[in-house]
């Protein structure tokens, strides 16, 4: 994979994830209503930025408390949640050298991609094969999470 592949898997899978949570976020509110919640994806959420998208789903998270999965697979709920919401953080700040800064075509041999960072002095961040395909991973996982909280949800309406 070139450089612009590695940039753009990588943001395409972080866009897939963000999908997820504004489907959550609008679908908490309209769960009765597939147009109204379209409506909000459209109107209100797609205007939101990713941190306050990513404030708001742990609000709701941490709402729904002891019902939601993650007590049952992992144990204290509130810690789990932290943890997915941490993730989710983690990959928002990762996901802006994918988006905004300049990939470093030389590399060292165990580096996937590289970015050159301009603020106060250059700083290259550098992500090794193993380390992007991490990044892949995670992003998945968290895709999986907050799709079982979605489902959860829907169960909830039926």
């Amino acid at each position: 994979m070139t450089h612009n592949e590695c940039r753009g898997y990588f943001i395409a899978k972080f866009s897939e994830l963000e999908q997820v949570i504004d489907r959550y976020l609008a679908r908490y509110f309209t769960i009765d209503s597939p147009v109204v919640e379209q409506e909000i994806i459209e109107v209100l959420i797609d205007r939101i930025p990713f941190e306050s998208k990513r404030t708001a789903l742990k609000f709701l998270l941490d709402k729904k408390c002891e019902e939601d999965f993650l007590s049952k697979k992992y144990g204290n709920h509130k810690r789990n949640y932290k943890a997915l919401l941490e993730n989710i953080r983690k990959l928002a700040h990762t996901r802006n050298y994918f988006a905004h800064y300049q990939t470093m075509p030389f590399l060292q041999p165990d580096s996937r991609i590289g970015f050159i960072q301009y603020r106060d002095s250059a700083k290259v961040i550098s992500f090794s094969e193993k380390e992007f395909d991490d990044l892949m991973k995670l992003i998945g996982r968290c895709n999986k999470d907050v799709r079982e909280v979605l489902n959860q949800l829907e169960a909830r309406a039926i």
